[in-house]
């Protein structure tokens, strides 16, 4: 993400952004950038699926006892649950968890 998306939406973020910025504003585009790429990935998903090409490995599945399976009939579960609040699977800012 840094190397591309989040250059190439800077170049036009640039020109509408402040003068003089300390960084926050950078900062926000980057967050932005990440939650997009996050939320474009779990739209793939389903699709995703249905092509036989999961981009969750196995092992991580596994230790979340959540199957591709349950993935395609789209059963929630607390193992899902817990997948995707789980920060060392998906690095999320601490301010987007609950209690954050």
């Amino acid at each position: 993400m840094d190397a591309y998306s989040l250059p190439a939406f800077m170049q036009v973020a640039e020109l509408l952004g402040p003068d003089g910025d300390d960084g926050r504003y950078r900062a926000a585009c980057r967050t932005f950038i990440d939650g997009s790429q996050r939320l474009d990935f779990v739209n793939d998903l389903a699709e995703d699926l249905r092509e036989g090409r999961l981009g969750i490995p196995a092992s991580t599945l596994e230790k979340f006892s959540v199957t591709t399976s349950g993935l395609a009939a789209r059963r929630s579960s607390a193992g899902l649950r817990e997948l995707l609040d789980d920060s060392s699977v998906w690095p999320v800012p601490r301010s987007w968890r609950a209690g954050g």
